[in-house]
């Protein structure tokens, strides 16, 4: 039987990442640079999750 992902828990991991970086992405204190570094280290994390998930899928 084909492995199953869970979208709820798919959600929910990333939702977790994001307000990890949600402060960072917003801050208008920080520079343009510092934010966009933020949202492209949370965009990277995320893709991380898809690809694992992709993975499990595969498997």
């Amino acid at each position: 039987m084909p492995n199953k992902i869970n979208n709820t828990n798919i959600y929910n991991n990333a939702n977790l990442h994001w307000l990890k970086y949600q402060d960072k992405v917003t801050d208008a204190r920080l520079t343009d640079i510092e934010q966009i570094t933020a949202l492209t280290t949370y965009i990277k994390e995320l893709t991380n999750i898809l690809e694992l998930n992709v993975k499990k899928l595969s498997e």
